[in-house]
């Protein structure tokens, strides 16, 4: 469905497996976006009937600002830079940088 005012999706183009762009347009204005995303498992490898996918959108414009941020808070917490983010780490310990 198209329609006056409405912003209409370029292709997305990925970089990576986790990162990829899209940018919305309709008249003079635009939105380009990062699409951060990862999946719970492998159905084929795993041996787990299910898949859990999710993903975090953040505009371009933005995405510097969320990278500083994020690495703040890694040494605020002592959290080590090729410390890998998911939910599997969390511990006791790591609880309240999760939070």
């Amino acid at each position: 469905m198209t329609g006056e005012g409405l912003l209409q999706p370029s292709p997305v183009t990925c970089r990576v497996a986790s990162l990829c762009s899209l940018t919305l347009k309709g008249g003079d204005a635009m939105l380009s976006l990062n699409i951060y995303c990862d999946e719970s498992t492998h159905l084929p490898n795993d041996g787990r009937p299910y898949m859990v996918l999710g993903a975090i959108v953040c505009p371009v414009s933005r995405s510097r600002e969320v990278a500083v941020r994020l690495r703040e808070i890694r040494v605020k917490h002592q959290i080590r830079p090729d410390f890998e983010i998911k939910w599997t780490k969390v511990s006791p310990a790591k609880i309240e940088f999760y939070l």
